[in-house]
């Protein structure tokens, strides 16, 4: 289920899917930046300079725009996490969750901070709401061992 969420001057978009998959399967994909590309819509690539770890520092691919670095900002592990990519005057944030259980339940967030959050919501948001569904639903698939 896709949902906006407004949040002060900031937007979130989030989708929450569910799967066969376990838990596990969904934080290997997650926690591996080198699958990324293998189900997240908007990237062709990405890679993480080191352990998975909060501080650790990596570059994304988007389909369509330059490369970019990201950080891991904060680190639950088999749980959730969020990264980090500095934009002019603004911050791209994605968080991802795991929810519950005995369903496998998992949650992925965007939003923008900074005093330019509202341009870029403004400019990528339409984008982030559409592909988040597809998103998530291949991830699930891979990790059920569909694809």
């Amino acid at each position: 289920m896709a949902q906006d969420l407004a949040e002060g001057t900031n937007r979130r978009f989030h989708h929450t899917e569910s799967t066969s998959a376990s838990p596990e399967e969904i934080w290997a994909r997650w926690s591996n930046p080198t699958t990324w590309g293998d189900w997240d819509k908007g990237l062709q690539k990405a890679n993480l300079d080191g352990t998975f770890q909060v501080g650790a520092k990596g570059t994304i691919t988007p389909v369509k725009g330059p490369k970019a670095a990201f950080e891991i900002e904060s680190l639950e592990p088999g749980v959730s996490y969020t990264f980090a990519t500095a934009m002019p005057g603004a911050k791209l944030r994605v968080h991802r969750e795991l929810l519950a259980e005995p369903a496998t339940t998992f949650r992925h967030t965007v939003w923008f901070d900074g005093p330019m959050a509202w341009l870029f919501s403004r400019i990528y948001g339409a984008q982030f709401r559409a592909v988040l569904p597809a998103t998530m639903r291949q991830l699930a698939t891979l990790a059920e061992g569909k694809a």
